[in-house]
């Protein structure tokens, strides 16, 4: 029995050494790949690069037309319009946002059914199944010892 559990750990670490280095050499193509992205961009000139935005030029606020009031009845006075000093700062229109577009679209973060997750099944289901079976073998181990010394009547 401990020589089949000892030949079962092994393929167990054998698998998931196989599984890690795969996802190892994964992440490091991933690396090189950011940093050639890193070197690229370190390579273009400042024209090269996004200039910001420059500030719309401060335009002269123009008044407000002025319409002549006619008098609705003869006993109304004639009003002037009222001019301040201090005039609103101009209105700039609002900066339209870029619509989103289907490609931009978040990918389903459910995972496809046939696929297996190995780390969790060696990491955690499987060792978990062993120690409960290994438990349950103790048990019987003890009561079967128990009632042949005579500790237990059956």
């Amino acid at each position: 029995m401990l020589m089949f559990l000892t030949v079962v750990g092994i393929v167990v670490l054998i698998i998931r050494q196989i599984i890690d280095s795969q996802k190892i050499s994964s992440l490091e193509d991933e690396i090189q790949k950011l940093w050639r992205s890193i070197q690229r961009l370190q390579q273009k000139t400042p024209e090269d690069a996004v200039s910001p935005i420059p500030a719309p030029a401060q335009e002269k606020p123009t008044p407000p037309p002025q319409f002549p009031v006619t008098p609705s009845s003869p006993y109304s006075e004639r009003m002037e319009p009222r001019t301040d000093s201090t005039s609103p700062p101009p209105v700039r229109p609002p900066i339209p946002s870029p619509a989103p577009s289907r490609a931009a679209a978040p990918e389903s973060k459910i995972p496809a059914m046939a696929s297996i997750d190995w780390e969790r099944f060696t990491g955690v289901n499987l060792f978990s199944w062993i120690g409960g079976f290994a438990l349950f073998l103790g048990t019987v181990f003890f009561v079967k010892y128990s009632i042949d010394h005579g500790l237990l009547s059956p």
